[in-house]
């Protein structure tokens, strides 16, 4: 009984997610690696200009 209702619901849930618009997947999934590398951010707490970053 319980399994079944988890694999039911788990199935609908990859139908939806293989029906929901390109729009709606990349706020649910945020930037991918590529998108993101684009923007050199610097990584961590410090930016490369700071003082302690240069220390």
């Amino acid at each position: 009984g319980l399994e079944n209702c988890v694999c039911v619901l788990r199935n609908l849930s990859y139908q939806l997610y293989s029906e929901i618009p390109a729009s709606v997947q990349m706020r649910l999934e945020g930037p991918s690696r590529a998108q993101d590398m684009r923007h050199n951010d610097p990584i961590g707490c410090f930016t490369p200009q700071s003082k302690k970053a240069k220390d």
